[in-house]
């Protein structure tokens, strides 16, 4: 037994020594790749150290540049609202000149007619008729002259006219564009479309992707231009027009458009219509009201037939009066009409239409295709899961403000 054991003890001593000089290398290749990684780290963390002392700096530059760019534009901004200001200080002077001339020319030509006809009566007897024969002379050539000086007088009201025209167009242009890359960066307003105004242009395009509107509605087509691009949506559009000319505008514009039904018709009829058999009461629908104008004010009558036929429907009126913020323009007619909370008073009451006005405020607004101030607009609606939606809608905000 104890041969046995010397024998194995022989044998395996070779092995474990083989054994203890493999670990050993094994030990050695793990302290060289310990030193390596240090080594890589140590420099890793050097260039990461040179980069940000590089990178740094560059970014420091980029802001302060950025901070001059803005600054740059809002004085240019300021600058070109003064030059707007000084333009319509010097050209309504000059209008109301032209007008005063105008005037004074016109009653001395009356005084002229009158004392000439007077001295003609005087001289209807025969001995006086060589001497009316002159005066009526004198007259058929005064007659000449003031047409003459009426046609001037036409003719440099236009020129000054137009070249303030111009003037504005060209300034309201620069403000558009100063306050789109101040404000509004990321948006490309279609021009056409709302005026080209910022807030609609937001809001209409939170509210597509807030909801999924089945169809769009249009009362007040113009000449068509809100509605092709309600057009560009893909879904059926229907839009009215009262007025036969703006009517052959629109239909020339959109012979194109083959999702696009538009009618020659009042709005309130044209929406009895279509709510009572063209749309189901399960389409989720858009409605659109601009059809006053010129006098005519049928938003109780389109809000109520509204009302009756879609409870889930999203109505954007415009030309509202924001409340709160008395740079957006509104509409106001004769007879104390107004496109006011206060004219609908009882319908929205009555009715529990909940309304929201813009966020954005009326000084970062602007329209483009129109020298006048931004106008206001308002998004009304009754269901209670479409209300909670509109709450939630940074280009919104209700109205009286919820606490």
């Amino acid at each position: 037994m104890f041969t046995r054991l010397l024998h194995w003890w022989r044998q395996a001593r070779p092995l474990a020594k083989i054994f203890r000089y493999d670990i050993q290398d094994v030990m050695n290749e793990i302290a060289a790749l310990r030193r390596d990684t240090v080594s890589e780290f140590a420099r890793l963390n050097g260039e990461l150290g040179k980069l940000c002392a590089e990178a740094l700096p560059a970014v420091e530059r980029l802001g302060r540049e950025l901070t001059a760019l803005h600054d740059y534009a809002v004085s240019e901004f300021v600058r070109h609202d003064g030059e707007l200001g000084k333009l319509h200080a010097e050209a309504l002077p000059a209008v109301e000149r032209l007008g005063r001339e105008v005037s004074t020319l016109h009653d001395h030509v009356v005084s002229e007619f009158a004392r000439h006809d007077g001295e003609l009566g005087k001289l209807q007897k025969p001995e006086g008729a060589n001497l009316g024969n002159e005066i009526s002379a004198l007259h058929d050539i005064a007659d000449r002259k003031i047409e003459s000086l009426r046609g001037e007088q036409s003719r440099l009201h236009g020129l000054v006219a137009g070249r303030l025209m111009a003037n504005l167009q060209q300034l309201n242009q620069q403000i558009y564009d100063l306050k789109r890359s101040l404000f509004h960066p990321c948006v490309t307003p279609e021009p056409d479309a709302f005026n080209g105004q910022f807030s609609k242009h937001q809001i209409f395009c939170d509210l597509c992707e807030a909801f999924p509107f089945d169809v769009f509605v249009e009362t007040g087509a113009n000449a068509g231009s809100t509605t092709r691009f309600l057009a560009r949506s893909g879904k059926p559009v229907y839009s009215v027009e009262i007025d036969r000319g703006f009517y052959e505008q629109a239909q020339e514009r959109l012979r194109a458009e083959t999702r696009v039904h538009l009618m020659l018709d009042d709005s309130a009829q044209f929406l009895e219509k279509l709510t009572a058999g063209t749309l189901s009461e399960t389409d989720l629908v858009f409605f659109y009201l601009d059809a006053h104008w010129n006098g005519r004010l049928p938003l109780q009558q389109e809000l109520s037939i509204i009302r009756a036929q879609h409870a889930h429907a999203v109505v954007m009126i415009d030309d509202f009066k924001v409340e709160d913020d008395v740079g957006y323009g509104y509409d106001s007619y004769d007879g104390g009409q107004e496109i006011t909370l206060a004219y609908l008073h009882e319908e929205l009451r009555n009715h529990g239409w909940q309304v929201f006005f813009p966020a954005l405020p009326s000084i970062h607004d602007h329209m483009l295709t129109d020298i006048l101030p931004p106008r206001g607009t308002a998004v009304v609606a009754r269901e209670p899961k479409i209300v909670s939606t509109l709450r939630q809608l940074q280009s919104l905000r209700q109205w009286p403000p919820t606490v």
